[in-house]
């Protein structure tokens, strides 16, 4: 996804965009509150991880400027190495 999906679009004032680091609070903060412990720290290395692979993305959903929802898309290989 090379452009965010613009809120103006979308009926629900919400856009989507890939992350960057600097959502690393955010994602943390949304992970916790689903259930999923997650220091800052933590976020910012698997963000980073995620933007250093070309076979994932880590899109968010963002609505006045705060994210609230998440998905993580990977690409894994399905040929068995002989």
């Amino acid at each position: 996804m090379s452009r965010a999906f613009s809120s103006e679009h979308h009926p629900l004032g919400m856009d989507l965009r890939n992350a960057v680091l600097a959502d690393a609070d955010d994602v943390a903060r949304l992970l916790s509150e689903l259930g999923y412990p997650c220091e800052i720290d933590d976020a910012l290395e698997r963000i980073d991880a995620i933007l250093a692979n070309d076979r994932q993305a880590l899109v968010v959903a963002r609505r006045d400027g705060a994210v609230c929802g998440l998905i993580e898309i990977g690409r894994a290989s399905c040929r068995e190495r002989v």
